[in-house]
């Protein structure tokens, strides 16, 4: 739950301070700006635009002001409204960026000031310094990636002030942690024709993210199953120097091989990033998200059975324990000479799915000869 009053102190947008009702009424919401030749358009209205969660729970709230799409930039006065001289209309929009933390009982508390004392307005100078106009630069758009320790609010002047700062937009960065600015990016220019006219209204709407698909990753287990039981059970050892390959549904077309680490490890991965290892692949590009595939390890019986495995036979298979047995169950089952176990399109559905089941046991001897006999004497 979070409730924050719209009557709390601001930084002033020229000739105005605070939030104010919705007003259609172009009478009330535009001033002659004093000094100047042009009339503006200026009434902050809130609309609450977007809101984002940082990696430590806090809220960030973005506020849009409304004038933004009720004028434009250097616009003449629109048709019936009796304004002398037809000076042209010049739009200046205020919004807001606020911040809440969590408090533990479901509720979030608005911060009261800077962390560190330093300029908190979304209107500074690249030196942190505050800015002496236009200081409720925000446009109500939001992000955030995870991890960089930074907020992304669109916002015009976000170079701050300087030659041919102002009439600009894009977007300003902001440190997570004490709200400090830390840089800003201009995406329209008053002095670029293309763009000149979206000057201080609303010409930036939302932010979103350009990134790398999140990748899919598969495994990753070979183990020893000592009690014979088909399940990963404490202290069973995995099984190192296996070769296990990674197929299209058709069983034919390999994408990826990999050779089991000191643990009985094993990964797949289309991540492009990755280091590969002989146990651990990476930029497997063939493997993608609602697909089925196939590991299997070849050769897990018969004459040409891959040393690693030594005497050991596969362990039953789908016998996990628990209510998610699949995570410590073995997937393998003989198909002739090979273990195969199938992935499905649901084991992967999506960008982003990491799917650690793919496990295989194999016990130390054959379950007939592992089963108690009892001798008695005749």
């Amino acid at each position: 739950v979070y409730q924050h009053s719209l009557n709390y102190a601001r930084e002033s947008t020229p000739d105005d301070t605070g939030w104010h009702a919705w007003s259609d009424n172009y009478q009330t919401i535009a001033q002659v700006y004093t000094g100047s030749n042009f009339w503006k358009v200026v009434r902050s209205q809130p609309v609450l635009a977007d809101i984002k969660f940082t990696d430590n729970g806090d809220m960030i709230v973005g506020l849009m002001d409304r004038v933004g799409f009720q004028g434009g930039f250097q616009n003449l006065p629109i048709a019936g409204v009796p304004f002398e001289n037809n000076l042209e209309f010049k739009t200046i929009s205020g919004g807001d960026v606020l911040i809440a933390s969590p408090n533990g009982a479901g509720q979030y508390i608005s911060a009261s000031a800077d962390a560190d004392g330093n300029a908190n307005t979304e209107s500074v100078n690249a030196d942190d310094s505050p800015v002496t106009d236009h200081k409720e630069s925000a446009l109500g758009g939001l992000t955030i990636l995870k991890g960089s320790g930074e907020i992304a609010m669109a916002a015009y002047d976000p170079m701050g002030t300087g030659p041919n700062a102002f009439h600009t937009a894009g977007v300003v960065f902001f440190n997570q942690t004490n709200g400090n600015k830390t840089d800003g990016y201009k995406v329209m220019d008053a002095l670029n024709p293309q763009v000149q006219y979206f000057g201080k209204g609303a010409g930036m709407g939302d932010i979103e993210l350009l990134t790398d698909p999140a990748p899919i990753e598969i495994g990753n287990l070979v183990w020893e199953d000592t009690d014979a039981d088909g399940v990963q059970d404490a202290g069973e050892p995995g099984i190192a120097g296996v070769v296990v390959k990674l197929f299209k549904a058709d069983g034919v077309t390999e994408i990826g091989s990999a050779t089991t680490d000191a643990n009985g490890n094993y990964i797949f991965s289309n991540d492009p990033n990755g280091t590969t290892t002989a146990s651990h692949i990476y930029n497997t590009a063939m493997l993608m998200p609602n697909q089925d595939y196939i590991v299997r390890i070849e050769n897990a019986s018969g004459p040409n059975k891959q040393a690693a495995l030594g005497s050991n036979t596969l362990t039953p298979s789908n016998t996990g324990e628990g209510t998610n047995a699949g995570m410590n169950d073995s997937d393998g089952t003989a198909n002739g000479t090979n273990a195969d176990a199938p992935v499905t399109a649901a084991d992967i559905p999506i960008l982003g799915a990491n799917n650690h089941t793919f496990d295989f046991g194999f016990l130390a001897c054959p379950p007939t000869r592992c089963s108690t006999v009892t001798v008695t004497e005749n």
